[in-house]
């Protein structure tokens, strides 16, 4: 503070009640000096919309890109997570692509849209609405910025070949999440007035599961009841178990993995495998399907690993 001083570094103001500051010189800041206000006319990022959607007006008003980069490039480092809880068109996404490729980095991004839907009575709708019925999706906002993500990475996927100065590990991938109700039964307590109908009751939670669950959707949920993050790693375990689907989740925040198997039925040979223990270890878990196992492979593998059933 003394050296600060001597130096002329401190500001004290014209009176002894105001707060000191320090003075700093701009060649000392690191990066750059953000600008008060960044402006580009709409006209320039409507134009490049027009090029990539094939079609004029599926936004009247978007946001331009290149200002939405800019803010991510003050703002962020190379390994942080920027969300845009209000997505539209997804530019911020388009930003966060594009500055990845300007300096290297890794960013990622999570884009929150309501599947808003577009109204036939307005006419600011009509050029969106044709768009949506040109791709084959449902007629919403968030459609239309999840096409808008997928173009925009096969865009820069045709501008990497044969360029040896961008990155070719570069990463050009998203994943989509919905929220929906859960694929376990909700249990609804009754007072059966007869045995019959106490059987009835029983019946119909023989499977815990809803009809109609798909494999994939309850895996996404069997992570998030395990405490693993939506950008964990799957990597399906095609050639150690071919009798069986086997996906293998890691995620480098957690300490041990997860080996999930959602077939009917767990083949013999798969039972094996896995009684070997060369591929689980001690702090890893196998989760499959109660009604997949016989009463011998749940006891077998019960003592080898830690199994959880559904």
């Amino acid at each position: 503070m003394e050296k600060a001083i001597q130096e002329g570094r401190v500001l004290f103001g014209p009176d002894e009640n105001k707060v000191p500051t320090l003075k700093r010189y701009l060649h000392e800041t690191e990066g750059q000096v953000l600008a008060s206000v960044i402006y580009k006319d709409r006209r320039s990022a409507r134009k490049r919309l027009r090029l990539l959607f094939g079609i004029d007006g599926v936004f009247p008003n978007p946001k331009d890109e290149d200002v939405i980069r800019k803010l991510v490039e003050a703002t962020t480092n190379e390994q942080e997570i920027v969300m845009d809880f209000f997505a539209g068109s997804c530019t911020t996404a388009h930003a966060v692509l594009q500055q990845n490729r300007e300096d290297g980095g890794r960013r990622r991004f999570i884009m929150v849209q309501l599947p808003e839907p577009l109204d036939p009575a307005k006419k600011e709708h009509k050029a969106a609405i044709a768009f949506c019925n040109q791709i084959g999706k449902p007629r919403n906002i968030a459609e239309i910025g999840k096409e808008r993500i997928r173009r925009v990475i096969a865009k820069m996927q045709a501008e990497r070949e044969g360029q040896l100065e961008i990155n070719p590990d570069e990463d050009l991938g998203f994943k989509v999440f919905k929220l929906q109700r859960s694929h376990f039964k909700e249990w609804q307590p009754v007072e059966p007035t007869t045995p019959h109908a106490l059987d009835d009751l029983f019946s119909q939670h023989a499977s815990p599961l809803v009809e109609g669950w798909e494999p994939q959707a309850l895996l996404t949920e069997i992570l998030l009841l395990e405490g693993f993050p939506l950008d964990s790693a799957i990597v399906p375990l095609d050639e150690t178990f071919p009798a069986n689907t086997v996906w293998r989740v890691h995620h480098p925040e957690v300490g041990h993995e997860l080996f999930v198997c959602l077939d009917e039925t767990l083949a013999e040979e798969t039972v094996e495998r896995l009684k070997a223990g060369e591929l689980l270890r001690d702090d890893d878990i196998f989760i499959c399907l109660d009604a997949a196992l016989t009463d011998e492979a749940k006891v077998v593998l019960d003592d080898r690993l830690r199994l959880k059933v559904i």
